[in-house]
């Protein structure tokens, strides 16, 4: 990974710097041999718990610009909740959301008084609960602004706490909530506009040499979310449908499973393959993960039709 870079995750809701992780998780299965009989007969004694090795740093660029900062305190409160014990929501950089328990948590600080604590912790998903299906309808135009609008004031946070200047951040709350208000403009200029917002926002993280200092990796992981919400908002102007949900799962179910709870036995084949088009990511539709975040048409949406 690249130095100063890290993923974003949280704990109970304490954020958590990531720097490296790994995950291992799967299925247990049992051989049955029988004498005088090739090969074994495998048992599926279902899945095992998702156990996840974090190494991650609580650092923050204020303390350094202005003398204090709030590194300390999440270190604190993550240190809390540890001591706690209980099941707690971890949000995963690139796994989504999983209840699951601290254990094995060791952390360092370094003696040239950088602002940062060093941590590492392994997080063992808690399973047995129960389906959840958390539906909201969201309008995309206005949750992408939304989106926009958070994090451009959480760069701009970013960029006073160094003394940089916040004109780029700030033009891109105006430049989203212009494309939900504004009915004449088309597509191309909807792209357009991001991908001139987009290298404005990169040249100026070269100039802050945001990549390599440490001490400024909140300023990159920022635009790097901002950047992200652009290409959301601009994704959900130019898409062709009125309304999307989020579905939350949080017991391993098939997909046709869900599509029959939330919409119906009679739809469930139909939207079956929209929840497959909408989410690429799914590997296996037989089994989907607790923690996955699914994005599907609301149920006021007509089924799409598929060859």
């Amino acid at each position: 990974m690249a130095s100063g870079f890290t993923y974003t995750a949280e704990y109970d809701g304490i954020q958590l710097d990531v720097i490296s992780t790994s995950t291992s998780h799967g299925r247990t299965l049992v051989p049955h041999r029988f004498p005088k009989r090739d090969g074994a007969q495998l048992e599926d004694m279902g899945r095992e718990p998702l156990v996840a090795s974090l190494e991650f740093v609580f650092v923050d660029n204020r303390f350094v610009a202005a003398g204090g900062g709030d590194y300390l305190d999440r270190f604190e409160a993550f240190e809390l909740v540890v001591e706690d014990g209980t099941s707690r929501l971890l949000i995963h950089p690139y796994l989504g959301s999983i209840n699951a328990r601290v254990s094995d948590f060791s952390h360092r600080g370094n003696a040239d008084g950088s602002p940062a604590i060093w941590c590492s912790a392994t997080f063992t998903e808690e399973l047995g609960l129960d389906p959840v299906f958390d539906p909201e309808d969201l309008g995309q135009t206005r949750v992408g602004a939304q989106a926009v609008r958070a994090t451009a004031l959480q760069a701009e946070a970013e960029l006073e706490a160094i003394g940089a200047d916040t004109t780029n951040v700030l033009s891109a709350i105006t430049t989203a909530e212009n494309w939900e208000t504004d009915p004449e403009l088309s597509a191309r200029q909807v792209q357009l506009e991001m991908a001139t917002l987009n290298n404005r926002l990169s040249s100026e993280l070269d100039s802050l040499n945001a990549a390599t200092d440490l001490t400024r990796h909140p300023v990159m992981k920022q635009y790097t979310s901002l950047q992200y919400a652009l290409q959301k908002a601009a994704q959900s102007f130019t898409t062709t449908t009125t309304r999307l949900v989020k579905i939350n799962v949080t017991e391993p179910l098939p997909l046709r499973v869900i599509a029959s709870r939330f919409y119906g036995a009679a739809e469930a084949e139909r939207r079956f393959d929209e929840l497959r088009e909408l989410n690429p990511a799914i590997r296996n539709p037989s089994i989907v993960p607790a923690g996955t975040e699914l994005t599907a048409y609301s149920r006021t949406v007509e089924p799409r039709r598929f060859a």
